[in-house]
């Protein structure tokens, strides 16, 4: 088209992005060699050296209480020198880059050596059904994933009590492959196919698919075997993070918020098309609803043209705009067929049945949105991280600032200004709703609040329109006048039926 030069002049990245789905989503994580000097763990004296035997066992009942699986780390972490030893040979982030290999090599396989017993058994010998499958990566963190399952408890719609049964592979598989009386070599174990058992019998909290920094979890492509059994037995997917691991960045958390700036509360399914589409068509589609529904914009050399000239829409411009999109996109998207296994011959056999199922494409599909869903919560519950503020008398607002510097310019407003009204929008944004403060102090009062609370600050008006002020901001940035008589509908994504 026309205007394929001017996109990538503007966001040279989406050249990039269009051959995205084709690439891996990140580069193999090598681990830097252990120094010899990492001590043996010394075994707890609470835990069991014999067990009814893994073999012994019905699948659907390899499973650990969330209270014995937090148990269990917590002894590597406080009654071992071995875990501190690990954590200072992994650079910045230290206990944090422990991952489930650490964990296997240095605890679990030593530790039920020669018993034939999972961890699971050896601390309860009689395990309920799964209630819970776990689904995760060998990569992932340990530490992300012990706060995760801590704070599930808690968890926002669906709390899950610390004495929920749930299967964790490395937990719940015996996992040395000595051969040992009652236990079951990994193959073996798989041969008796738990997974599909498990996910078959329908347990009561569903499949919850452990997201950490460390990994793509959907790299894996057990996970994404995890997944497609799931969806053939009608199981609830659903993610979880550690909220303070920075899984979603301050930068990620603003554009969320400008999503639901311009889509108000369809914004989760605007994003999730958005990560359905082609790169270069996300982004154009993105502004054309904000431009062409809203501003009246009639041909696409207008368009072009205010494009080239970057206009501003809801306080980004054009390229920032398509930036964001473009960024959504590189980690985001999921492109579930091109994921890996150790063994090739697993990786073959998992990727006959995916295509027995339907195929890869309706995986995509429903790790998306889960995966938005996942953001949806998180937005409902995080701090505010941006806000403007002004005089009410004057409306000079002071543009995007963090809530830090916003409280520092009202703290240093002379004696004689701090009893002027003021007002704030939380988060900065043109879209954003006003709100009015007697003085300075009630404004930092509230500003301290909603740097530690959530703050929910609708992007529309109670009738589902945008009002007549908000609409003249909001044409201001485009320079378009405005009819002071004029009420416009909400924009709405353009979604087809099956994506409603």
């Amino acid at each position: 088209p026309f205007w394929f030069p001017h996109a990538l002049e503007i966001v040279p990245s989406l050249s990039v992005c269009l051959c995205s789905e084709q690439a891996a989503m990140s580069s193999e994580l090598v681990s830097a060699p252990e120094p010899v000097s990492v001590p043996l763990a010394k075994r707890p004296g609470w835990l069991p050296t014999e067990g009814p035997g893994l073999a012994n066992i019905e699948p659907i009942r390899w499973t650990i209480t969330i209270e014995d699986w937090l148990r269990f780390v917590d002894a590597c972490r406080y009654e071992t020198s071995t875990w501190k030893s690990i954590a200072e040979q992994k650079g910045e982030k230290g206990e944090y880059d422990i991952d489930m290999r650490d964990l296997n090599k240095h605890f679990v396989t030593p530790w039920t050596k020669g018993t034939g017993n999972s961890v699971a058994l050896l601390m309860n010998p009689n395990p309920g059904k799964a209630e819970l499958m776990l689904s995760h990566a060998w990569d992932g963190s340990v530490l992300e994933t012990y706060h995760m399952l801590r704070d599930a408890e808690d968890g926002h719609g669906n709390p899950i009590p610390r004495q929920t049964w749930v299967f964790f592979c490395t937990f719940c598989l015996y996992q040395p492959e000595d051969g040992a009386a009652g236990g079951l070599r990994i193959k073996e174990a798989i041969d008796r196919d738990p997974f599909e058992s498990i996910i078959k019998s329908k347990p009561r909290f569903g499949m919850a698919v452990l997201h950490t920094t460390r990994l793509e979890v959907y790299e894996r492509m057990w996970t994404v075997h995890e997944i497609d059994a799931a969806m053939e037995a009608g199981v609830d997917v659903f993610g979880l993070y550690h909220g303070n691991s920075q899984y979603f960045s301050e930068e990620e958390i603003e554009h969320f918020r400008y999503y639901q700036y311009f889509y108000g509360e369809r914004w989760d399914k605007a994003l999730a098309l958005t990560l359905r589409s082609k790169p270069i068509n996300a982004g154009f589609n993105m502004i054309k609803t904000c431009y062409v529904e809203n501003v009246g914009i009639e041909s696409f050399d207008d368009w072009r043209h205010r494009l080239e000239r970057k206009v501003l829409v809801g306080g980004l411009t054009a390229k920032e705009m398509l930036d964001m999109i473009d960024k959504f996109l590189k980690r985001y998207r999921i492109n579930t067929s091109i994921a890996t296994c150790t063994s090739e011959e697993d990786r073959q056999m998992l990727v006959n049945k995916i295509e027995e199922h339907g195929g890869f494409k309706r995986l995509d599909r429903k790790i998306t949105l889960a995966r938005v869903a996942m953001a949806k919560r998180m937005l409902e519950s995080a701090p505010q991280f941006t806000a403007e503020w002004s005089f009410s008398k004057h409306r000079n607002w002071s543009g995007r600032l963090k809530i830090d510097a916003t409280i520092q310019q009202l703290q240093q407003l002379p004696p004689l200004e701090r009893n002027h009204p003021i007002l704030l929008k939380i988060p900065a944004g043109p879209l954003s709703r006003k709100q009015y403060f007697k003085d300075s102090e009630a404004a930092i009062e509230h500003l301290q609040k909603a740097a530690v609370e959530p703050a929910h600050t609708p992007s529309h008006d109670n009738d589902g329109t945008i009002s007549v002020v908000r609409q003249a901001v909001f044409r201001n940035f485009l320079c378009m006048p405005c009819r002071s008589d004029q009420r416009v509908s909400t924009p709405e994504p353009i979604l087809r039926p099956d994506e409603a």
